[in-house]
């Protein structure tokens, strides 16, 4: 069971990822405390956490406000994706279930079914988080898990403006974990992230953040 931290922890995450606590916005601890039905130790442990993973600022005056989505910020997040995801999506594929993937694969290829349960970017966002936490929780290091699961969460936000995902990008990382080729593995994995920070730097350029997170 999540301790009450844990819980205001999300919480408030969830908060940032999605945008309805938009960055450098302030952070109004007594309204958490209301809409979390929390005391102020467990909000204020999570508001700390939130600080250390990079989603909030906390400055010497007790001004708390949400961080900003900057240039360092997203070269910060691809940088770890580089050095990190080709090794964890290869020895992941050591050990991830050969039905997980080919379920997986099935999925993107329905990608642009009409009869989608969700819409269609929901669709996709779902199973690309499916795709990398699910290798994730098959690399056994639980030290690399945890800056990678920060890392992804980093990155959900980065998709509030920039959600193109490609579909045959993530087929062809599939495709390679079921072949277990390392090189295949590697390659594509390279790929894929290298595009992705392509889409983001293009939307952080044209301003889109302005757009998504206009009140």
């Amino acid at each position: 069971m999540q301790s009450k931290a844990d819980l205001a922890y999300d919480f408030i995450k969830g908060k940032i990822i999605s945008g309805e606590l938009a960055p450098l916005s302030p952070i109004c601890e007594a309204d958490l405390q209301k809409e979390i039905g929390a005391s102020r130790t467990p909000v204020r442990e999570a508001i700390l956490r939130l600080r250390d993973s990079g989603f909030i600022y906390i400055f010497p005056n007790n001004a708390t406000l949400v961080s900003e989505i900057s240039l360092d910020l997203i070269n910060e997040i691809y940088d770890t994706r580089f050095a990190n995801e080709p090794f964890v999506n290869i020895e992941a594929s050591k050990r991830v279930p050969s039905q997980y993937l080919e379920d997986l694969k099935e999925k993107f290829l329905r990608a642009f079914d009409s009869d989608l349960p969700q819409t269609h970017s929901d669709y996709l966002i779902d199973l690309d988080d499916k795709l990398h936490e699910g290798l994730l929780d098959y690399y056994p290091n639980r030290f690399i898990q945890k800056i990678m699961h920060t890392i992804f969460d980093h990155n959900r936000r980065l998709r509030r403006f920039s959600t193109q995902i490609n579909v045959k990008e993530h087929i062809d990382i599939i495709d390679a974990l079921l072949s277990k080729d390392e090189k295949s593995i590697r390659d594509t994995t390279v790929l894929h992230i290298n595009e992705s920070k392509k889409l983001t730097l293009d939307a952080y350029q044209k301003g889109y953040l302005k757009n998504i997170y206009r009140s």
